[in-house]
């Protein structure tokens, strides 16, 4: 689990294990909507008293990749090119 927007340093991300669900409950005292997105679905909008529950999936996927670059040698020569 990852903020988009953190608004300070000490809010990381949070790795739960597979077997773990997280509960998340907008409470009275926030007095507005909020918008939850998660794995490029669409929006879904949230009120007072709304809760959401995240849990493991019960299915795999499998990934692709089409060439054999290594990530880090990529982003070098991305950096690299860039105007600063």
């Amino acid at each position: 689990m990852t903020p988009i927007c953190p608004h300070s340093l000490n809010q990381r991300s949070i790795v739960l294990s597979g077997e773990e669900e997280l509960h998340l409950q907008i409470g009275p005292g926030y007095g507005r909507e909020l918008i939850m997105t998660s794995d490029s679905r669409n929006p879904q909008q949230f009120g007072m008293g709304d809760s959401v529950i995240i849990s493991h999936a019960p299915y795999c996927t499998k990934l692709l990749r089409l060439k054999r670059v290594h990530f880090y040698r990529s982003l070098w020569s991305r950096l690299g090119e860039a105007d600063f």
